[in-house]
């Protein structure tokens, strides 16, 4: 199955269907999980749209799947 159409059927699944909660921690891993999302280090060059954060630091960027 293509992994933006699991990630959605997963959100619905989980949050709406079983009266669940998902937090960003939740929906982040499983974005991660189906290679939506990768954790990067933070470089101020390459990453100019993302704000508070700190050189070396991790952060997540969305995979060519999400571009």
């Amino acid at each position: 199955m293509d992994p933006i159409k699991e990630f959605a059927r997963w959100i619905i699944q989980e949050g709406c269907f079983e009266g669940g909660t998902l937090d960003g921690g939740e929906i982040q891993d499983k974005a991660v999980e189906l290679g939506l999302l990768v954790e990067e280090l933070y470089d101020p060059v390459k990453h100019k749209d993302i704000e508070d954060a700190e050189e070396g630091e991790g952060v997540f960027v969305f995979t060519d799947l999400m571009k």
